[in-house]
């Protein structure tokens, strides 16, 4: 029969528990901020790429890269 380890299952040199726990609060609050980023960061890309085919899709219907806008003229009263 294997002795049951009551040993923590990482090193954590000069940390008390409870500063331990604090310390594993924290990396879980900035594992929380990254996670939020990247997802974030995702969702801006697809944006942008939405963006991006709007423009391409505009530029295929201008002459010569130059817009043009409907113009009318106000009649004079």
């Amino acid at each position: 029969m294997e002795p049951v380890k009551t040993e923590a299952y990482f090193f954590n040199p000069g940390l008390s528990p409870d500063e331990l726990e604090d310390w594993l609060g924290q990396q879980q609050h900035a594992i929380k901020c990254y996670n939020s980023l990247i997802r974030e960061k995702a969702e801006l890309e697809e944006r942008l790429s939405s963006v991006n085919a709007a423009i391409k899709d505009l530029s295929r219907t201008v002459d010569s890269g130059r817009q043009s806008y409907p113009w009318y003229p106000i009649p004079r009263p």
